[in-house]
């Protein structure tokens, strides 16, 4: 286990408080000092700010509790198979519902010209790769453990050694994996994405990515593949697994090559119901992703506190679930996430 040198805002962690085990996470903004500071009434000082930033911590949301806190960086490890598949004696119901969380988050995959990193997201890939070949693509495929890619070969897709043969065998190119770092390791490692368009003709490929990650990063590969001739998008997927397994992806943001995604909508319609092209500004899409989780966010916050308050009031659910179809509130979403309250099961 690891440290990482530098965690960016989103990446995916696993942190450890006193007397807890390491727990699943996420790197979030810290909280906004206020510019007038309260007055202390004991002295008729102003108070100090809360921080907004601390040596040597971050500031974390742990998964399951949705509870947030400064963690000293020595207690923050990278999320990795390894943590997934590390023993705890005793496993509570919060614990179990943070794993499942990080799972869905990280929403990594490796097929499609797609690349993926955790087995337990395999079936989702599996199914991506199928939906493109059902569409009448040709599929090529590529995995750190080449066994993985056999389902998806046995459906007719071709399977390549590297992510540069990839490259110059396709003319586009989705990578969706864990994190930064996972991207960055399959752009700049030897045979990587990279030296595959360094061996191509410039303009000739294009290149898309999935992965949600953070500003420095995003920019950093998309300078990367541009300045090797290759033609960017970014189209941050933000999905529970069960949308990735069922019916496909609601919607995508888009940003980046206009051209790119003309040249490739057959693909994306593949996967997704809806496509969102923000603009050709790399990085909108990502912001306009984390805007959207953000609202899902409170808006599930909301709706838990709604639940609670029944509870304690010793109400039944019944009516309230009888009400919200025929509210302003009736989207599906929301009556979904309020089924699965009522049965325990988010």
């Amino acid at each position: 286990m690891a440290t990482k040198k530098n965690f960016e805002l989103g990446d995916l962690v696993w942190a450890k408080m006193k007397n807890y085990p390491f727990w699943p996470a996420q790197i979030v903004n810290p909280p906004v000092a206020n510019e007038k500071a309260p007055l202390d009434a004991a002295k008729g000082l102003p108070k100090k700010k809360p921080s907004t930033s601390r040596k040597n911590q971050h500031h974390v949301l742990f998964f399951g509790t949705k509870n947030c806190a400064w963690i000293l960086h020595e207690n923050i490890v990278p999320h990795s198979e390894e943590m997934l598949n590390k023993e705890i004696k005793k496993k509570s119901g919060s614990y179990v519902k943070a794993v499942k969380d990080i799972i869905k988050a990280s929403v990594g995959e490796d097929s499609v010209k797609v690349i993926n990193h955790l087995d337990l997201l395999k079936s989702a890939t599996q199914r991506i790769v199928k939906k493109l070949l059902n569409s009448g693509h040709n599929v090529s495929v590529w995995n750190r453990t080449p066994e993985n890619c056999q389902e998806c070969v046995t459906a007719g897709a071709q399977q390549f050694s590297t992510p540069a043969d990839v490259v110059c065998n396709c003319d586009i190119i989705f990578c969706c994996v864990s994190g930064s770092e996972a991207v960055k390791s399959i752009v700049f490692e030897n045979c990587g994405i990279l030296d595959g368009l360094e061996k191509s003709e410039p303009g000739s490929k294009g290149y898309i990515e999935l992965t949600s990650m953070g500003p420095v990063t995003l920019l950093e590969i998309y300078a990367s593949i541009t300045g090797k001739g290759g033609k960017y998008l970014e189209a941050p997927i933000s999905a529970s697994l069960d949308e990735l397994v069922g019916e496909g992806l609601s919607v995508i943001p888009v940003a980046g090559n206009r051209q790119l995604l003309i040249d490739c909508l057959s693909c994306f319609h593949a996967i997704a119901k809806q496509i969102c092209f923000m603009n050709c500004e790399v990085g909108t899409a990502s912001k306009m992703n984390l805007l959207h989780s953000i609202l899902k966010d409170f808006t599930l916050a909301a709706l838990a506190e709604s639940m609670a308050l029944l509870e304690g009031g010793k109400h039944s659910h019944l009516p309230f679930s009888n009400f919200l179809p025929l509210s302003q509130m009736a989207s599906p979403f929301i009556l979904q996430k309020c089924q699965a309250m009522m049965n325990n099961n988010l």
